[in-house]
Order: C-alpha cells, then structure tokens, then sequence
C-alpha cells in the first residue's frame, strides 16, 4: 500500500469514480431492500442483497479499483474498499449472521468499534453517478470477446476506434475493465 501523493493522478480519480458509483448503487439497492422488508418480502430483499454483494462490489467495483498487476494499491482506495466491505457485512448479517460477524471482526483486525449484531442496519443516502451507460458499454465488449474467444488480456484496436481517445481518457476505468 502507498501513500495517496504517490499515485499517478488519473488512477486516484479513477478510484474516486469507483467509488462513487458504488455508493450510487449502494444507495439504489438499500432503498429496494428497505421496500422489501417493509412488504415482508424477506426473499427479494435478500437477493438485491446478494446482487449489490456479488455483481456490484466483487464483479464491477472491485475490478475498478484493483491496481495493474505488480502495483501497489493506495490508502484511500484501500480504505474505501474496506469501508464499503464492513458496510456489506452489516447488510448481510440478518441472513448470515455467523460468517459475517467473523469478516466484520477479520476487516477491523479483531478491533471493531462494537460487534455487527450490535451496528445498525444501513440506511439509504442520497448519491447519484451516472455511470451505466459506460458499464453497459464493458458489459458488451466482454461479451463479444467471450463470444468470439478473445483473449480478455490483449487490447482491442480497430481502426474506427482510433478517433475516440477523448472517449477513452473520460472512460477512465471502463477502458481499462473492458481493455478497448
């Protein structure tokens, strides 16, 4: 991990963008989820849990903020990562209360402020990030590499992508997710 002073510019706002487009989705899916509770749908709350857990944080945010292979991550996206984390841990703990208590406990190292049983269940905020259309974006070139067995690894160039650098560099992370 290195300081924040040490990383390139554009890598630190990409995970600021990361960051907040999860928040954004956080937001969304907490709203849903407290809907569903107040109906006593139990089942789909727990599946707009399982989703924001599976397909927001471990397959889009943190492939976002993940460094280049070989370079260390910095602080404040660690920190954020961890935050977002035990925020997860809290909202997950009513269906799975043994094993989130113990991930709880692992992302404080053993030092939580009072234990998850004890935290109060996540409450909605006001974010918003446009950021879907990007996403939706990645989403279809992952699809047509897998579809015509493209390495995910080597870059894509054609030639009429050649005049859209300025889509790339606001892009940012969804260049890099998709490797366009």
């Amino acid at each position: 991990m290195v300081d924040d002073a040490a990383v390139n510019e554009s890598i630190r706002r990409d995970a600021e963008t990361a960051s907040a487009w999860f928040e954004a989705r956080w937001n969304a899916a907490l709203v849903q989820i407290h809907r569903d509770f107040a109906e006593y749908r139990l089942s789909d709350a727990l599946m707009g849990a399982y989703k924001l857990a599976w397909d927001d944080f471990c397959a889009w945010y943190l492939e976002m903020v993940k460094p280049v292979y070989g370079s260390p991550i910095h602080r404040s996206a660690m920190e954020a990562a961890r935050s977002h984390f035990a925020a997860l841990m809290r909202l997950l703990h009513p269906f799975m209360p043994f094993i989130t208590e113990e991930l709880y406990h692992a992302v404080h190292e053993g030092q939580p402020a009072q234990p998850c049983i004890l935290s109060s269940f996540p409450q909605p905020g006001a974010t918003a990030v446009a950021a879907e259309r990007p996403l939706k974006l990645i989403s279809e070139v992952r699809q047509v590499r897998n579809s015509k067995g493209l390495s995910p690894i080597v870059c894509l160039t054609h030639p009429l992508a050649q005049g859209f650098d300025g889509l790339r560099q606001r892009l940012g992370v969804g260049c890099r997710l998709g490797r366009c």
